[in-house]
C-alpha cells in the first residue's frame, strides 16, 4: 500500500490515531471491539437513531420493533465499544452517540442514513412512550 493510501483508511483516522496514541497505548483488541460492535444490523440502526437525538430505551423499543431487553444488551454492546453515552434523567436512562467517536470516525456516522422522519412519527405518537415524564 502506498504512504498516500494508508492515510486514507479507515476514514484516514485510524492512522493518526494510532501516531497520536504512539503503538504501545493502542490496543489492536479496542479497537477491534468499536468494529466488532457496528457489525449489527439493529446496533447500526441505534447509531442511526442516535445520530438525530438523545433517545431513552423505551424509544428505540417501537423504533427497533425488539425488546427492552434486546435493546438495552445492544445498547450496553455499544457503551462498552464507546460508540454511545448514556445519563440518567430521573427514573430513566437517555443515550447520545459518544461526540468523541463522531469526531474520530465521521465518515462511519455520516454513511447513516437519515432517520428523522422515524423520529419523527415516534414524537408524534409519544403518548405511546412510558418514559415521557
Amino acid at each position: 500500500m502506498s504512504q498516500g493510501a494508508s492515510n486514507e483508511t479507515l476514514d484516514g483516522t485510524w492512522v493518526k490515531m494510532v501516531k497520536d496514541a504512539g503503538n504501545s497505548e493502542m490496543r489492536f483488541s479496542e479497537l477491534a471491539a468499536r468494529y466488532k460492535a457496528l457489525g449489527d444490523e439493529t446496533r447500526l440502526a441505534m447509531l442511526a437513531y442516535l445520530k438525530v437525538r438523545t433517545l431513552c430505551v423505551c424509544e428505540l423499543v417501537p423504533l427497533l420493533g425488539v425488546s427492552q431487553s434486546a435493546v438495552s444488551q445492544h445498547l450496553r454492546r455499544l457503551k462498552e465499544a464507546g460508540w454511545v453515552v448514556s445519563e440518567r434523567r430521573g427514573q430513566w436512562v437517555y443515550y447520545s452517540l459518544n461526540e468523541t467517536m463522531v469526531k474520530v470516525y465521521p465518515s462511519i456516522i455520516a454513511a447513516l442514513p437519515d432517520m428523522s422522519d422515524e423520529i419523527l412519527k415516534l414524537e408524534q405518537e409519544d403518548n405511546k412512550l412510558q418514559c415521557k415524564l
